[in-house]
């Protein structure tokens, strides 16, 4: 991961913060075909919650949006991309192998 990618990373989650006691949903995209997100080579979540912490743990290099009953875990050592749509809309970009790539969109409302 470079340089530029680890600080926007960071800035993501300080700003993160800042959404607790918001609805946070997650669409979560897992293909096996890193450059096409159609039905054929993808698996489809969706998630709901509200988002009462969010933090990082620095043992295995994870991000974690916590809920009252639901948590979401993003992998920040191999994410590879992260977008942000605008100030409530971001996806952020996993690659587990060459051909396995997960893509988590985050909306807060």
């Amino acid at each position: 991961m470079n340089n530029q990618l680890k600080e926007r990373l960071f800035k993501f989650l300080q700003t993160c913060d800042n959404y607790r006691g918001r609805k946070i949903i997650i669409k979560e995209s897992i293909t096996t075909n890193k450059d096409n997100y159609n039905r054929h080579f993808t698996s489809f979540s969706e998630l709901e919650f509200t988002l009462l912490s969010c933090s990082a743990r620095i043992s295995g290099g994870r991000a974690m949006f916590l809920g009252d009953k639901l948590s979401y875990e993003i992998a920040i050592d191999i994410t590879v991309d992260l977008i942000e749509i605008d100030e409530l809309n971001f996806e952020l970009i996993e690659k587990y192998s060459e051909s396995i790539y997960r893509k988590s969109e985050l909306s807060f409302e």
